[in-house]
């Protein structure tokens, strides 16, 4: 029975169809293999280029830290040279409290207490003025008619 079978898949219309799906499939591998060639070599290429950006921000990372270093150095001679001279260590006293009084919390504290205070002296000085200038405009208004 299991010739009569083999005799039938061989001839005819069986074996026509299992030769078609053969070559199908064949050429479906071979297309598969095609494109799996070309995504590795593009894949190649893409991993090359990665590494030549990878290589090249290494390069400007060391320029850059470099070039930080020495700014850095360049700035501690400027402040050395600047005070060395009167007015310059004023400068850097000045900004150095500015820098203090501006980036910490304890310093922003004392600045706003001074500057209240100034503000109601201000303020009651502002007030002497007016009543100052209030009483020359009068003074003046009588002497001028």
């Amino acid at each position: 029975m299991a010739t009569i079978l083999m005799n039938y898949i061989n001839t005819g219309k069986i074996k026509q169809q299992t030769d078609e799906a053969a070559a199908v499939a064949t050429e479906a591998v071979g297309t598969a293999m095609e494109s799996t060639s070309a995504a590795t070599a593009a894949t190649s290429t893409t991993m090359n280029a990665t590494a030549t950006a990878t290589a090249a921000t290494g390069t400007a990372m060391n320029a850059t830290t470099a070039a930080t270093t020495k700014t850095s150095l360049a700035m501690k001679v400027f402040r050395g040279a600047l005070i060395s001279t009167g007015i310059g260590a004023i400068i850097v006293l000045l900004g150095s409290l500015i820098s203090y009084f501006t980036s910490t919390q304890e310093g922003v504290d004392k600045v706003a207490r001074v500057t209240t205070k100034l503000k109601v002296g201000f303020d009651t000085l502002l007030g002497v003025f007016q009543k100052l200038g209030k009483a020359f405009k009068e003074g003046f208004s009588g002497f001028l008619q």
